[in-house]
């Protein structure tokens, strides 16, 4: 799951590399770094989407999971194939 993160924050930073920085310093907020004042959480929200686009648009997604997340990576898809095969099988033996 690194490779995915360390993809997603990499075209978030080319996109928007303040906002990035901001986020990355402290969650956008946690340990002062970053007041929720002073965050732009609307720009935030449009630098996610167009980070998203990108990676739509430069990079094949390699599956979907059944919560609707992509995955670019080879070892992000197949951890999440896994998962989502166990859940299926947790699903079909009626385990909550």
């Amino acid at each position: 799951m690194e490779q995915e993160i360390s993809l997603v924050r990499s075209e978030r930073a080319g996109i928007c590399p303040d906002l990035a920085r901001q986020a990355e310093a402290a969650n956008a907020r946690d340990l002062g770094y970053v007041s929720a004042e002073t965050f732009d959480y609307a720009a935030w929200t449009r630098c996610r989407q167009e980070a998203e686009q990108g990676l739509r648009a430069s990079h094949q997604a390699l599956h979907h999971n059944h919560q609707g997340f992509v995955f670019y990576t080879q070892k992000g898809a197949r951890l999440a194939e896994q998962a989502d095969q166990l859940s299926a099988s947790l699903k079909a033996s009626d385990c909550p």
